[in-house]
């Protein structure tokens, strides 16, 4: 009975204002009160989770990351990749003579201007697996290929960087100085990077004993959330069979062969009873200054990819026959090629797999393939053969990680991780890892907010819960003193003292219960848009890079 009057008694100051409303002023400032708390604890959170953004990172998906570098000659072996203890994505710093704009390696560059502002900010990438949360926070790469045997043409690009820093018009002039035949995208209106508007960018990669320019999918991304300015993620498939092909340059790897299943065209004909016109064949030295024209032979320094062969012709009007077609003369026909031998895949644990074209086929590519014979010899080790492919221990061939990255998901967690890979030591109980000095100091500069803010944290909660108490006691006592004549009338009609205490409790209970569920629904609405303000102002110049 006592609990459905003093339901009653709330109901009406709350809801209806009778007798007078002490309990809806006593919910309202319950509700203020402890949304203060909220915000204050909220903001205090997010501060410092936006801290972490800034100073050191944060990946969707996979949490803080946290870098550290081999501290031992051996580097990040396979053994320790394996460890059930930690779990470390790897990456290769990509160097300029390895991947390049165009014309910007450093070797045989030519003149004019450059295409990236190197004296600001370097044009720097890190190779990264697919499975590694930098690669995996872009969803499009991600998603396109997730397929992890590829080994792709692709980039992910820092468009921040490169609104910036990346010079479209130096791009297109130094790309048409080395391949003519391109068609490029024309300037749009105000866009700095409408060179790159059809998502491909060329770059200059060091391929077996060549420099060869190449075609790279974009994926655009606003930011890589890393310490280090990187322009660019590239693929470390892609890189570590880049190494292999320079340590053995007899391998029969061609990039954009393994992506597009096609070969390469070493030499072509012209089908005439009289001489290649002296016009065509200035086009065609245009578009292929190496080649050699003999006759009606032309033959090229190096194999050049088919599709280079087809834009040439198109955009120079030369007729051209790719199959066994017949046409009437004059044409020029492709004579011979470089086939697509072997088909590479690249797994997961860092095994390239270099297997015959048919499944069935026994091509025994190891005893076929001057490279492979040449890596058997100097590293059998590295190399697992058989009769239809052979399969090649990258990190042993290629060599040893030196650097990596672990994640921590909460940031309660980051400094207590930190210390425990610093503590992990080899079988000769040396150290095996350290943290990079611009990590180190990044870190202790967020373990000095975090302690000034714990600071604050336990000098005013209990100031605040102290004024809380106060406050709630005053407000109690005025209800109390307003409602003497009620809680008299219930003693006389028969309700015990204990149930009358009952009641006080019961309707102060359920002011705390309204105003709880008040302060959390207003103050997840505050936190929102705090969060989205914040995100706001690290995702703008000068913060986001």
């Amino acid at each position: 009975m006592w609990a459905r009057l003093a339901w009653i008694e709330w109901q009406r100051s709350v809801v209806m204002g009778k007798q007078n409303r002490d309990f809806l002023w006593l919910t309202v400032l319950l509700t203020l009160t402890l949304l203060l708390a909220l915000l204050g604890w909220g903001s205090q959170q997010g501060l410092l989770n936006k801290f972490v953004d800034v100073s050191i990172g944060y990946v969707e998906g996979a949490g803080i990351p946290i870098w550290v570098a081999a501290d031992t000659s051996e580097g990040i072996t396979r053994e320790v990749l394996d460890s059930p203890n930690f779990t470390l994505y790897p990456y290769r710093e990509v160097e300029s003579y390895e991947v390049a704009l165009p014309g910007e390696s450093g070797i045989d560059t030519p003149g004019g201007k450059t295409i990236w502002a190197q004296k600001k900010v370097p044009f720097e990438g890190w190779a990264v697996h697919f499975a590694d949360p930098l690669w995996k926070a872009n969803k499009e790469a991600s998603q396109d290929l997730k397929e992890s045997a590829t080994i792709p043409l692709a980039v992910i690009a820092n468009r921040s960087l490169f609104e910036n820093y990346f010079n479209c018009a130096a791009y297109v002039e130094k790309l048409q100085q080395q391949l003519p035949f391109l068609t490029l995208p024309a300037a749009a209106g105000s866009d700095k990077l409408y060179c790159l508007a059809d998502r491909i960018l060329w770059l200059d990669l060091d391929v077996r004993k060549n420099r060869e320019l190449l075609p790279f999918r974009i994926y655009w991304q606003s930011h890589i959330p890393t310490m280090q300015n990187l322009a660019f993620l590239f693929p470390l498939n892609t890189l570590n069979t880049l190494k292999l092909a320079k340590f053995y340059p007899t391998l029969e790897y061609y990039p954009e062969m393994q992506v597009n299943h096609s070969g390469r065209v070493k030499q072509l004909m012209w089908q005439d009873n009289n001489d290649m016109p002296t016009e065509l064949k200035n086009k065609w030295q245009n578009c292929f200054p190496t080649s050699v024209i003999e006759a009606n032979r032309l033959t090229l320094k190096s194999p050049i990819p088919n599709d280079w062969v087809t834009q040439c012709a198109n955009k120079y009007q030369i007729p051209l026959v790719t199959d066994n077609q017949r046409v009437e003369e004059p044409y020029l026909q492709i004579t011979e090629e470089l086939p697509l031998t072997y088909h590479f895949q690249y797994q997961t644990n860092d095994h390239l797999v270099i297997a015959c074209q048919a499944e069935e086929e026994a091509c025994q590519p190891c005893e076929q393939s001057p490279a492979l014979k040449t890596l058997t010899e100097q590293n059998n080790q590295a190399v697992t053969c058989d009769k239809t492919k052979a399969t090649i221990e990258m990190i042993q061939a290629t060599g040893n990680y030196q650097k990596a990255f672990a994640y921590v998901v909460s940031r309660t967690e980051l400094n207590t991780q930190v210390d425990k890979l610093k503590s992990v030591q080899t079988a000769q109980s040396d150290k095996m890892f350290y943290v990079p000095s611009t990590y180190e100091d990044a870190l202790v500069r967020f373990m000095f907010i975090d302690k000034i803010m714990n600071i604050l944290e336990t000098f005013y909660s209990p100031v605040f819960l102290i004024f809380l108490v106060i406050l709630l006691l005053v407000q109690i006592g005025i209800v109390i003193a307003h409602r003497k004549h009620n809680y008299a009338i219930f003693l006389a009609k028969g309700i015990s003292w204990g149930q009358v205490k009952m009641m006080v409790l019961m309707q102060i209970g359920l002011s705390f219960l309204v105003a709880i569920s008040l302060s959390v629904l207003v103050g997840e609405v505050m936190q929102g848009g705090l969060a989205l303000k914040l995100y706001h102002v690290t995702t703008v110049k000068p913060y986001i890079d």
